[in-house]
């Protein structure tokens, strides 16, 4: 009798897990973006990223032959975003320009 009540609750707890992670996936995919990076930091999978005061909880994935983004971004680095879409571009303080992509798990 307890099998099926663990299985129950591990299923749930996945589902939760999950959820709260598309909700933040939603958040970064639904925003328009532009603005500086004030801060950011590597948390487990994620990217702590604060750009203009507003947080967001990120997975970057490099597109095409741009280095990581813990790497690359430096605090002041411009981050330019639109709305309904998980590509953003970082642009360096010296006119350099890398494209990334955000995964949701």
């Amino acid at each position: 009798m307890r099998k099926p009540f663990y299985f129950i609750v591990m299923i749930a707890l996945c589902m939760v897990l999950f959820s709260l992670r598309a909700v933040k996936y939603k958040e970064f995919h639904d925003a328009r973006i532009s603005g500086k990076i004030d801060t950011f930091y590597h948390y487990r999978d994620y990217v702590m990223l604060r750009v203009d005061g507003t947080d967001y909880k990120i997975m970057p994935v490099p597109l095409y032959d741009s280095p990581k983004f813990e790497t690359t971004a430096k605090i002041g680095d411009l981050v330019l975003k639109d709305n309904d879409n998980d590509g953003f571009m970082l642009l360096r303080n010296n006119n350099e320009a890398f494209e990334y992509t955000v995964k949701m798990f």
